[in-house]
């Protein structure tokens, strides 16, 4: 019994000394002042350094990659082997970058905007799965079945641009210019148009440039 009695007492005194450490923890952080200008421009130009890369290889995949893939793949412009084989090659390159977004330590304020650029890639990794399904699709499939990767593509551009948005906001809210390797589309309204045509014009958000329609089939 007494050994018993001793065994609570312990449980009870760890159970008071955490909920100490976690009063002062809290105690800490809410007293805590927040940085000054100089500090939070300090933070967000260390973040923006580690960013710089990944958004550059992002957005090269995603355009170079992705983009030109829907076309490729919805019109049959390589063998099939070559249209199969791309879209694994694209998800294992977003898939590194994934990692290496989410190990990223934004600066106070920005966890969302990390947050988001995170979620576009989880986006573009699943649309990579679809341009690789529509690939093995039969051909009379394949227009369908591009479109419904490309509405998700377009959906996470909107993620990504949500992100580059409140980074943009920031900067400016220091007094510094935007950087122009995270255009923000908030400032060009004209950037998520279509352009039909000639291939050259299509703008960096353009997924499917030969039609405006977005697909109803379920997934």
């Amino acid at each position: 019994m007494t050994t018993s009695k001793r065994g609570v007492r312990m449980v009870r005194l760890v159970a008071v000394g955490a909920a100490g450490a976690v009063i002062a923890f809290l105690a800490v952080a809410l007293l805590r002042p927040d940085p000054g200008p100089e500090e939070r421009l300090a933070d967000l130009q260390a973040y923006l350094a580690d960013l710089k890369p990944l958004a550059e290889d992002t957005g090269f995949l995603v355009i170079n990659g992705l983009k030109a893939g829907v076309n490729d793949i919805g019109q049959g412009r390589f063998p099939d082997s070559v249209l199969q084989q791309q879209p694994r090659g694209w998800r294992a390159d977003l898939e590194k970058l994934r990692t290496q977004f989410a190990a990223l330590e934004p600066p106070r304020g920005l966890a969302d905007a990390n947050a988001a650029f995170v979620e576009s890639l989880d986006g573009y990794i699943a649309v990579t799965r679809r341009l690789e399904d529509a690939a093995h699709a039969p051909r009379y499939r394949r227009r369908m079945l591009v479109r419904r990767a490309a509405d998700l593509g377009e959906d996470m551009d909107q993620v990504w641009n949500r992100g580059a948005h409140q980074i943009q906001r920031e900067l400016a809210a220091l007094g510094e210019d935007m950087v122009i390797w995270l255009p923000d589309p908030t400032l060009n309204p004209d950037a998520d148009d279509y352009v039909d045509g000639d291939p050259d014009e299509r703008r960096p958000n353009d997924f499917l440039r030969e039609t405006r329609p977005r697909a109803t089939a379920p997934d």
